[in-house]
């Protein structure tokens, strides 16, 4: 059952977090083959309309020249979430301030809009596609730098190549918002291949050197095409 997984990093810290963690699921459709270099993810706390019918409440939402992706947070059922992938962060269709207005109905009158924007090392097509996709994000601890934590996540994506399937490996970026922080998106076949993977020695010991470097949560959602 998805409300009993653990992420992945939550897992290879021996369990020395509680991360917060929400689910993301693909639609049965095949994925974009163009590769997109720009990602937002934008997060609310979600409209009793969107929860019902998200579709309807982001229709507004143009994606011309880039593809949106939906979903509502499985352990909270409160979380909403809106993915836009597009190619050139100086071309995107849609700014931050307009992204907010358009997601004023999505999310509840009290609720904050949080639009971050990252340049993954990877396309992150097939991760979103996925069965299951995991979001993390790492924020530098005082004193650290990306020079130190950047080869400890690629290191993890280099383990990740290969045995996460068809959906692809970890790809990663800097968080153009936040200085700091970075986005590592993820695709999984299986809750089971996740749990097995992330459980084994090797991924442990990675994992313990990047929380020595960055706090972490990580997240995974429902995921749906807008189309």
């Amino acid at each position: 059952m998805l409300y009993k997984v653990t992420t992945f990093l939550a897992v290879l810290a021996a369990a020395t977090l509680a991360l917060p963690i929400s689910v993301l699921r693909r639609d049965d459709c095949d994925p974009i083959p163009s590769p997109p270099v720009v990602v937002t993810v934008a997060t609310f706390t979600a409209s009793t309309a969107f929860i019902e019918d998200p579709a309807a409440t982001i229709t507004r939402l143009s994606t011309e020249g880039a593809t949106a992706y939906y979903g509502v947070q499985v352990e909270d059922g409160q979380t909403g979430y809106v993915v836009i992938l597009y190619d050139d962060v100086s071309q995107a269709p849609i700014t931050a301030s307009n992204l907010e207005s358009l997601l004023q109905s999505s999310a509840s009158p009290s609720s904050a809009i949080t639009v971050r924007t990252a340049h993954p090392n990877g396309n992150i097509t097939d991760v979103l596609f996925a069965p299951l996709t995991e979001i993390t994000t790492m924020d530098l601890l005082p004193g650290k730098t990306f020079e130190e934590l950047a080869p400890v996540v690629d290191e993890l994506r280099i383990m990740l190549d290969g045995v996460t399937g068809q959906f692809g490996a970890s790809h990663w970026g800097e968080v153009v918002e936040v200085e700091g922080q970075l986005k590592d998106f993820v695709g999984w076949e299986s809750v089971d291949e996740h749990v097995r993977l992330v459980s084994t020695p090797e991924f442990g010991a990675v994992g313990g050197q990047i929380v020595q470097l960055a706090s972490v949560s990580s997240a995974h959602v429902h995921f749906t095409q807008l189309v």
